[in-house]
């Protein structure tokens, strides 16, 4: 069974790491697509002798879905370029692959690369590892009945995307556009078209966590764009017509708007670092509604 690992960058900053780790995998029938919108990438690319594909701009759910176009493998395995993979990784994916198993996804380990601040010592673990890419539902093999794997540990059977579709390239990071749930919106329609994930605690990648990331406004800008990507993955189609039908009442309008004051005023004085994260994640939903109408108009196009 042959498997192709698909890497996403932008820069070669952290990607000689992450090919280093691919090259070290006790499971050997692989291939390693790198997708980036710089061709200077191919000077290291070519170095490890991986596939090159250059994409036309950045985001991540068009270059994911270029690099699944290119991809020959059975199987197709997501890494991030600022992630490290166990030796043993691949080998514990692939062997989760069983009748009408779609999509396999594992642990994902944090690696500090600076101190971590004082004030983020007294926010929720739960909410602090998962603001930083960390994914531990446990060390026993689970099936999952909703979507929960994040995308820098995840491997899904090629012919599903036949199935049910690419990356939903309206959502996920575009450069600097910080829209996140690409991967949970996928996740949604796999498990729709009864198909199972399963979560793997023995495939483990270790995720590098940035000195830059390590501050409460970090937290906060990404709290608020979590929540706007909430809304804006939200799959259900009736709830979600009824929702934009909504959008057309004015009182509608009027009371969410409201609702997104009442937060702000509440955020300005909150003092618990957990509770503002919390607010600002209120914060982005709120807006995320505000321009749910404009999203789907646009997606329809």
């Amino acid at each position: 069974m042959k498997v192709s690992i698909i890497v996403c960058t932008l820069t070669c900053d952290n990607l000689k790491d992450c090919l280093e780790s691919l090259k070290k995998q006790t499971f050997k029938d692989f291939e390693v697509v790198v997708v980036t919108p710089n061709p200077n990438v191919k000077k290291i690319s070519d170095k490890f002798g991986t596939k090159f594909v250059l994409s036309e701009f950045a985001g991540v759910s068009h270059q994911r879905n270029l690099g699944i176009k290119h991809a020959e493998g059975e199987i197709i395995c997501f890494i991030d370029d600022d992630a490290i993979a166990d030796e043993r990784w691949l080998e514990f994916l692939i062997k989760n692959f069983e009748e009408r198993v779609g999509c396999v996804g594992g642990k994902i380990e944090l690696l500090f690369e600076g101190k971590v601040n004082e004030d983020l010592k007294e926010i929720d673990e739960g909410l602090f590892k998962r603001f930083l890419g960390g994914t531990n539902l446990g060390n026993e093999k689970i099936e999952l009945k909703e979507p929960l794997l994040w995308g820098s540990n995840l491997a899904i059977k090629k012919e599903i995307f036949d199935k049910v579709g690419l990356f939903d390239e309206m959502i996920g990071k575009k450069g600097e556009i910080e829209l996140y749930n690409e991967e949970i919106e996928l996740q949604d329609r796999i498990l729709k078209k009864g198909y199972k994930l399963i979560y793997e605690p023995k495939a483990i990648v270790w995720h590098k966590v940035l000195t830059k990331k390590l501050n409460l406004e970090y937290f906060l800008k990404r709290a608020f764009w979590q929540g706007y990507s909430d809304v804006l993955a939200f799959r259900d189609e009736k709830a979600l017509k009824e929702m934009v039908e909504k959008m057309d009442e004015k009182n509608f309008y009027f009371l969410l708007k409201r609702k997104i004051f009442e937060e702000v005023v509440e955020v300005l004085l909150e003092k618990n670092p957990t509770q503002k994260i919390l607010k600002y994640l209120k914060i982005g939903r709120g807006i995320g509604l505000l321009d749910l109408k404009k999203w789907e108009d646009a997606r329809v196009k």
